[in-house]
């Protein structure tokens, strides 16, 4: 029994000295602790992610005005936590970057269709300057990874965005890059080069080789 109870034991020890240091943003000075608890979340996260933009915003100016980078040749891409920073991106900063790629991203939308971790979504945004005002994006996603759920919210977290911009899902197809199998699924808006891309690795899980096949799309 004592075996059983060690580990709640040491999760009680480790919340009530946790609940004591000072929490809040990463570059707040004194704070030792983050997340913030779970009543302000919510606002943690979208101060977070405010304050994320910000950065990338002025990073891309910098390199534009110090290092002549091309305006219309900007690409974003992430994986996992960084897949989903970078579907924030697509939906505020899109008028500064031409094109995203996404690998296995927490999903944004809940099976019910409620976004989890904004208010309020403008996609696309209307100072969008490429592609008639539609958002490219590249979409990889193992349908058995363990730490981003293929299921249930890929899908519709796809299906969301793509109706946000007027798409409409046209023909799909097979695909096999690096080994992997996957099955392909497409959403265009006539007028637009634009096009929304998933790619479904079957049996793919979380592993990060799975997205080489990201090099070949």
């Amino acid at each position: 029994m004592w075996y059983r109870s060690f580990p709640s034991l040491l999760t009680d020890a480790h919340e009530v000295l946790a609940g004591r240091l000072p929490a809040g943003l990463p570059w707040e000075e004194g704070v030792l602790i983050t997340p913030l608890p779970e009543p302000r979340k919510p606002a943690y996260l979208a101060e977070l992610v405010g304050d994320a933009l910000g950065k990338v915003a002025a990073l891309i100016d910098l390199l534009i005005e110090r290092y002549d980078a091309d305006p219309d040749r900007v690409y974003a891409f992430g994986y996992s936590n960084g897949g989903t920073m970078v579907m924030q991106l697509a939906c505020f900063l899109n008028w500064k970057i031409t094109a995203f790629g996404l690998a296995a991203p927490g999903p944004l939308v809940n099976p019910e269709g409620s976004a989890r971790f904004v208010h309020e979504w403008h996609c696309p945004h209307p100072e969008r300057r490429l592609a008639a005002g539609r958002v490219p994006i590249m979409h990889v996603h193992g349908n058995a990874d363990p730490a981003a759920a293929y299921s249930p919210n890929v899908v519709p977290t796809v299906q969301w965005f793509a109706a946000r911009q007027g798409m409409t899902e046209q023909a799909g197809s097979s695909c096999n890059a690096n080994g992997w199998a996957c099955s392909r699924r497409r959403w265009t808006r006539a007028g637009s080069p634009a096009t929304y891309i998933l790619d479904s690795v079957a049996l793919g899980t979380h592993a990060w080789d799975m997205y080489n096949m990201l090099d070949q799309g």
